[in-house]
């Protein structure tokens, strides 16, 4: 629920950010209602292809650069269908009037918006809470897969006397 609503609300402000780059800070009084449209489609569109590639069922504090590609991917899908839809409806005036350069800039703001979103607890973690337990009992992990990386991220993220040092595998 925190990431659904983060990213109405993220997704709504990249959006009118892409308005306001696009129109150097200052958009035109006929493109409003183009931005509201926009806006609500966006949004809309992205929630539910983020809900069908399970962005919200993955552990944040575990983000990858799996999970990442995946966002990118999310975000490509959304755009591509906006994109293809002011296509197929070019005789409509939204899709006549709507600037084309708005998507590629929404694309990059809403990318940068959502994937910060969810960093954010990584980074926290790695970051600020890491550099609190570096003084722990020196530690070494055995394995070096899967299994040890859990291990590494969850002593790392928790309050405990470990702090590693290195890892160990075959």
């Amino acid at each position: 629920l925190f990431f659904v609503i983060g990213d109405i609300l993220l997704i709504g402000l990249s959006c009118w950010l892409a308005f306001l780059l696009r129109f150097d800070g200052s958009i035109p009084e006929e493109y409003v209602g183009s931005m509201i449209t926009f806006i609500a489609i966006i949004v809309g569109l992205t929630v539910f292809v983020f809900a069908i590639e399970k962005l919200y069922s993955i552990s944040w504090s575990f983000i990858s650069i799996k999970e990442f590609i995946k966002l990118i991917r999310a975000i490509v899908i959304v755009f591509s269908i906006f994109a293809t839809g002011l296509f197929l409806f070019r005789h409509l005036l939204f899709a006549r009037t709507f600037p084309r350069s708005i998507i590629l800039i929404a694309a990059f703001t809403v990318l940068i918006a959502t994937g910060a979103l969810r960093f954010s607890k990584r980074i926290y973690y790695q970051g600020f809470r890491s550099s609190l337990t570096a003084n722990g009992i020196r530690t070494l992990v055995i394995g070096a897969g899967d299994a040890g990386e859990q291990i590494i991220r969850h002593i790392n993220q928790t309050k405990n006397e470990y702090s590693v040092i290195g890892i160990i595998d075959d």
